[in-house]
């Protein structure tokens, strides 16, 4: 067993300045830094998603707003912000490689290093037509602080096959950062944590507090599915610990049998010939 201390920032609804944003950042980082936590997860886009310059921009917004891969005032930030607090971050925003714009989810280590990226695979209906963003290449685990982790973006946690495929590929937990505020991405980031027997960190947007509101907020669960932590309010850090190991026998077998690793057990039972369209 070997377990770590995992956070997940919620970013309010609330309209702010590119500046504001930058300034909750920095202080979500430092308030899960201070709790104890290894890894801190935000949203997707949380760069400019909810603020008023995105807002003010007529025009594909996260497109004129995007900066080169690893440079920018937020990105430089978020760096020197792990370095102090020696924590390890996740963020999420649109940027160029190249002359390519991607959606990329960012991993940063406790030096303000970046380990590594992951490039959104599985484009939701409005960014590849309208935001004129290019769909990554391939899925592969982010480097991070604790370990390989699976990364699910938003519109991503709708297809199974790229849980699977990151748990096939060495990730030890997923991370499903998000700007769509659905129930169903978030009952869906349960589902991917059961399915798979990883634990999952929840990141989206949040309301005020007192603000009635329908939305996702954040939330860490454990490898069977249930919720350690989750809010749809406020933000505050959330923070729970994780087993970053597979786990060994189930509750549903009453302790009888051998005690088999159940995530490679899973793979095992698989039977793809049986799911192809006839």
């Amino acid at each position: 067993m070997r377990k770590a201390v995992i956070a997940a920032a919620p970013i309010s609804m609330k309209l702010v300045t590119l500046e504001a944003r930058r300034k909750t950042v920095w202080r979500l980082i430092a308030q899960a830094a201070k709790r104890g936590a290894k890894l801190i997860c935000f949203p997707e886009y949380v760069d400019v998603q909810r603020t008023h310059e995105a807002v003010d921009l007529p025009d594909r917004p996260h497109r004129r707003l995007a900066v080169k891969f690893g440079k920018g005032p937020f990105i430089e930030m978020v760096q020197a912000a792990a370095a102090e607090h020696r924590i390890g971050v996740i963020v999420g925003q649109c940027a160029w490689v190249g002359r390519t714009l991607l959606n990329v989810t960012i991993s940063v280590d406790t030096r303000g290093r970046i380990l590594g990226s992951y490039a959104k695979t599985h484009l939701a209906p409005d960014e590849k037509p309208e935001g004129k963003i290019a769909a990554g290449k391939a899925i592969k685990p982010l480097p991070t602080v604790l370990g390989p982790a699976g990364i699910l973006t938003c519109y991503e946690v709708l297809f199974p096959e790229i849980a699977r495929t990151h748990h096939a590929r060495g990730a030890k937990f997923l991370v499903v950062p998000t700007a769509g505020n659905s129930d169903q991405f978030f009952t869906l980031a349960r589902a991917r944590a059961a399915e798979n027997y990883m634990p999952v960190v929840f990141s989206s947007y949040s309301a005020e507090p007192r603000e009635k509101y329908n939305g996702c907020g954040a939330a860490i669960i454990d490898n069977a599915g249930a919720i350690l932590s989750k809010t749809v309010h406020g933000t505050n850090v959330l923070s729970a610990e994780i087993d970053l190991e597979a786990p060994r026998g189930s509750p549903m077998w009453h302790g009888r049998g051998p005690k088999i690793d159940l995530r490679i057990d899973l793979w095992k039972r698989r039977r793809p010939k049986l799911y192809h369209r006839s």
